[in-house]
């Protein structure tokens, strides 16, 4: 046993010097082993070049964060602009009130009520926030020992330093990953306010343990944009159908009732073309998505003014409209009535 021990151990370091022409008694497995390694090496040569460029190779996850704050502009001026900055970290914004408009270097974007923005490393951006409140976090997703130096970059700070880059949290873009909009609409907004909270709770308070179940709030949050961000790849993995797929479209109206939605948002959602979901939108429900949504609104619009649950102007603000003349508008083209013929009179409501 011991011989034949010492012979396949033999065999082995003759394969690994490169060998080829040893024949031995354990030739049969050599020869199978070389094969196998082969196989190996050519498999993860394969998958080595399908990866690259892979920027989290080699790096620990590990989520940090910096801040939890928020901001109420009510008090101040209607709007507040804030100049051009790139971040070193992460910042995850969810607007409660109000809207914010992004500043990008090509295009600006505005993001309403029930938002949640998602504003990657290095990018450079400025803002205007609208009178209203936003819940913020700053944080890290990948562990950098020199992270207690790095800092929150303010309004003005543009301009990345040769220091910097040594604090630089890497992006979430492709191929490691699929391309992430900036800002998505969470299909559950209570919940999405509830996790802010707990997180604004926990910095500030910071009970035992409160970095552990700070992150735990962090990866949640974070699950519900990616959900939103990429929910066709989701679909198409599970075979979703068109009614499926339109079904969830309307899901989505239906839970979005307080804010003005896109066409745009709609077919990302569906993973169809503007014009596809249009169309086949219209042959289940009966009309274009957009119109969709508009119906609802105004029917729920008519249900609070009838049970008097605020003004008229109340019940256009709490629905997403820009202004009661657009409320009203839109309410008159919708029912072929202005609002005010909806409200009880004085007999109705004793």
């Amino acid at each position: 046993m011991t011989k034949w021990l010492a012979f396949h151990y033999k065999d082995r370091i003759n394969f690994k010097k490169g060998n080829n022409n040893y024949c031995g008694r354990d030739s049969a497995y050599c020869g199978i082993h070389r094969n196998k390694e082969a196989e190996i090496q050519n498999r993860n040569c394969e998958m080595k070049q399908k990866n690259e460029p892979r920027p989290f190779a080699g790096k620990i996850a590990c989520p940090f964060v910096r801040m939890a704050h928020e901001r109420s502009f009510k008090d101040h001026e209607p709007e507040m602009t804030f100049s051009a900055r790139r971040l070193l970290d992460y910042e995850l914004i969810y607007i409660t009130e109000g809207c914010i408009t992004i500043h990008l270097t090509d295009k600006q974007e505005q993001v309403k009520k029930g938002g949640l923005i998602l504003l990657q490393p290095a990018l450079r951006h400025a803002f205007t926030f609208t009178a209203g409140h936003n819940y913020y976090l700053h944080f890290d997703l990948i562990y950098n020992p020199f992270r207690e130096k790095s800092f929150i970059k303010t309004a003005g700070q543009a301009v990345l330093e040769r220091a910097d880059y040594s604090l630089l949290q890497p992006a979430l873009t492709p191929p490691a990953f699929p391309t992430l909009p900036l800002y998505v609409y969470p299909e559950e907004p209570q919940r999405m306010k509830e996790l802010f909270r707990d997180c604004l709770r926990l910095y500030q308070e910071t009970p035992p343990f409160w970095e552990w179940r700070i992150q735990e709030r962090l990866l949640s949050l974070l699950t519900c944009f990616f959900d939103a961000a990429v929910p066709s790849k989701k679909g198409t993995e599970q075979g979703l159908s068109m009614e499926a797929r339109l079904d969830r479209v309307s899901l989505f109206i239906r839970s979005h009732l307080n804010i003005a939605l896109e066409l745009s948002e709609l077919a990302r959602f569906a993973c169809l073309s503007p014009y596809h979901l249009c169309r086949m939108f219209k042959q289940q429900f009966g009309m274009g998505p957009i119109r969709y949504h508009t119906h609802l609104r105004i029917q729920e619009a008519k249900r609070r003014i009838e049970r008097s649950m605020g003004s008229i102007k109340e019940v256009a603000f709490d629905l997403g409209f820009d202004s009661p003349f657009s409320f009203s508008r839109a309410f008159k083209r919708e029912t072929g009535k202005a609002p005010t013929f909806c409200k009880p009179s004085k007999s109705e409501r004793n």
